[in-house]
Formats: C-alpha cells, sequence, structure tokens
C-alpha cells in the first residue's frame, strides 16, 4: 500500500492553476445547503466521506427494506426508481476472520436501463475499534507521521468506540496510547462475470447505530459500450479485508497499514428494466454567438451537448467558470454532475429525478465566487428552450 509521504511527494507542490480548482471545488461544496446544484464532478471518494460524515440517518434498518427506499429520503430520484430496484434473488456472503468474527455482505438492490447503472449493498459487523499497543517489531515498522496529516478514521457507531475515545484522551493529556482499526470493506472496483471492469461514478455511504454499513454506488456514463443494453448484468465486487494501526508515543504519532487481501465476494444479477429515454433540442445565442443544444435524459440521468458555430467560450476570467442550469416544466432544478466547456462546445451531465419531463429550459453562462442566486445567473445568461425531438 502507498504511504503518505510517498503520495504527498508524488504530488508535487501544487500549482497555481491546481489551488484555484481546489478552492472553487470546496467553495461550490459549501454552496449546497443555499442551491439545489451540484456543480462540479466530485470523486468517489471525495463524495463518500462528505456523505458519510453528514450521516444520512441513524435508525434502524429491517434487513429487507430497500435501500433506495433508504437514500431516497434524500434523493427523489432514487426513491422513484427504487421500485425498479428490487433483485429477484440475493446471495449472502459471509466472512470469517479472527479479528472481527463473522462478517456478512450482500447486494440489495441495482438498477439498470441498458446506459445507467446503480447499485446498492450493505455489510454487517464489518468494522472494529480496538486498543493497541504496539511490539517493537512493529513499531520499527511504523511510519511516524506529520501531525497535520494525522487522522484516524471516526464513526460513532462503529463496534469499540470507546476504545478510539480512550485513544483520542490519551493524545489531549500527552501520554502514550494506540488504536487497531480491523475493516472488512467492498472494492471500489465492480465487474461483470466476464471480466468488464465498472467504473465507479461516486458513492453514498451509511452507518446505522449497530456499525452496519449501507453503500449506494453510481458508475460511470456512459458505462463500457459492452455493458450496454444488455438483458442482465451480473455483477462482482470483492471484499477486502485490512488492519490499520495508529500509535501515539506521548510525541510523535506512527502508523502502519497492514497487507490488504481479498476475503471474499458479493455477486447479483440485474436485470435491465424498460426504461424510457427521450431526446430534446434547441437553438440559442451566446455573446453573439449561435448555439445547438442536444439532450438525452432518462428517469435516472440526462446528458446535454452543446456546439458553436465559432469560438464562444473563451476564458471567464478569474474566479469564474461557465455553467448551465437545466429547469423542468414544474420549475425543478435538476442538479448539475458534471461540467466541461470547450471553445466551441460543452458536454454536461445531470442527475434525474426519477421522472421524465415535457419540457425543459436551459441556461447557460457565467458563473463567479460569492454566494449564489439562482435569479442573477438567469438575468445573465442564454436562455435555450428545448423541445422533445425523435431520435
Amino acid at each position: 500500500m502507498i504511504r503518505r509521504k510517498d503520495f504527498l511527494e508524488s504530488i508535487g507542490t501544487p500549482d497555481k492553476g491546481f489551488n484555484a480548482a481546489m478552492d472553487r471545488a470546496l467553495l461550490q461544496i459549501s454552496r449546497e445547503e443555499r442551491r439545489t446544484q451540484v456543480k462540479r464532478k466530485m470523486r468517489l471518494n471525495l463524495i463518500a466521506a462528505i456523505i458519510a460524515a453528514i450521516a444520512l440517518s441513524g435508525v434502524a434498518l429491517a434487513i429487507g427494506m430497500n435501500l433506495f427506499e433508504y437514500f431516497g429520503k434524500y434523493d427523489e430520484r432514487l426513491a422513484k426508481l427504487a421500485p425498479q430496484s428490487a433483485l429477484e434473488t440475493v446471495k449472502p456472503e459471509k466472512v470469517e476472520s479472527e479479528a472481527l468474527g463473522t462478517t456478512k455482505a450482500a447486494f440489495n438492490s441495482a438498477y439498470y436501463d441498458g446506459e445507467n447503472l446503480i447499485a446498492a449493498f450493505n455489510l454487517e459487523n464489518s468494522v472494529r475499534y480496538e486498543s493497541y499497543e504496539p511490539t517493537t517489531e512493529m513499531l520499527a515498522r511504523m511510519e511516524k507521521v506529520d501531525p497535520q496529516y494525522f487522522s484516524v478514521p471516526y464513526d460513532e457507531n462503529t463496534p469499540g468506540i470507546e476504545a478510539y475515545n480512550a485513544y483520542q484522551t490519551a493524545i489531549q493529556e500527552g501520554k502514550p496510547a494506540g488504536i487497531a482499526c480491523y475493516s472488512i470493506y467492498p472494492s471500489d472496483h465492480c465487474t461483470t462475470g466476464d471480466g468488464i471492469d465498472l467504473p465507479p461514478w461516486t458513492e453514498q455511504m451509511d452507518t446505522l447505530p449497530d456499525g452496519s454499513k449501507l453503500f449506494l454506488r453510481e458508475f460511470e456514463n456512459p458505462l463500457p459500450e459492452e455493458a450496454q443494453n444488455q438483458n442482465s448484468l451480473d455483477l462482482h465486487i470483492k471484499l477486502r479485508q485490512m488492519a490499520s494501526y495508529y500509535y501515539f508515543d506521548g510525541s510523535n504519532h506512527y502508523e502502519l497499514y497492514d497487507t490488504q487481501q481479498d476475503v471474499g465476494e458479493i455477486t447479483t444479477v440485474v436485470k435491465r428494466t424498460d426504461a424510457i429515454f427521450k431526446a430534446f433540442a434547441g437553438t440559442g445565442e451566446f455573446n453573439g454567438v449561435s448555439l445547438t443544444a442536444e439532450l438525452q435524459i432518462s428517469a435516472a440521468r440526462a446528458t446535454l451537448d452543446i456546439s458553436a458555430v465559432d469560438t464562444v467560450f473563451e476564458f471567464p476570467g478569474d474566479h469564474c467558470w461557465y455553467d448551465a442550469l437545466l429547469i423542468t416544466e414544474n420549475g425543478g432544478v435538476l442538479r448539475t454532475e458534471e461540467v466541461a466547456f470547450s471553445d466551441k462546445g460543452a458536454t454536461v451531465s445531470f442527475r434525474g429525478n426519477g421522472t421524465l419531463p415535457e419540457q425543459l429550459t436551459l441556461y447557460v453562462g457565467i458563473d463567479k465566487e460569492g454566494e449564489w442566486n439562482q435569479a442573477d445567473f438567469i438575468a445573465s445568461a442564454a436562455k435555450i428552450d428545448l423541445i422533445p425531438i425523435d431520435k
């Protein structure tokens, strides 16, 4: 496993452009409480960390509950897709380990419409904290860590939380202490039965009071060509085991990530649902240049392509960027997932809302730092009415 020091050295000193991009991304994440848009694609591990920290709820989950319904409490689209996500068969996997005992894992539900894939799964008894005092041999293997980069994964519902709290108290008091975190977790690689790799897009996670972990993973769109428009997909996700050790000697922090290994696999078959796809198109003008917009949408996701007859999306200035806003006939806003503008065009993906709209209005404009206001953005943006077309 790559060491933290090696990872940081491989990155090097971030340049001005990287820092600006990160500042913009963090600013946009903070706007979520004020805005219904997700402005940029956030990688899998960042999404998972943010949503895990938010902790969707913490109520008990009946074994038979559909996880689309569970996560759908905060995402209308998932709630509406839930009836189409039930699996015909569920195959629980049991993993026995000395550190955790019996860990159970299984796919819970999944949605596949030939182009979009979303899968939910859960693990029981998969993480535990334990107080730990390293041997001389173990301490020699541990890596000293800069305090500003040192952190132990925290979840208040994880068994052994008392050991975690005692460890943190010892650090505050300047006393030596150690903690081990044992875990079995799902690989971020999902493959089909014939070996097609299905890249992940985002992942939501929550932990129940009994420590059970719930996951809902969305996959890249478009899916690999071999996985598109199949009658069904045979899904496989490896289960991996790891032990992490953390030690504070009264002055310095140390850590060690033990060898990871595959210890099991969860599998399921998801059948393609009879989803409907609609196409929309429209024309408009931005900065005096004609634009053509084409959009394909399903209940799960929408993809927008914008083309221009000439260079139109030039550098908008520092702390500014081009953006797109998509509104349904009922005034609903489809959340932006990824935005990619070039000189003469753009590709934008949106998260569906679980239904198919009859009409759509597209706004293309320049966004900037500061508190976002939808009315202000619309006032300065180009408006394109999108109408249904046969395609």
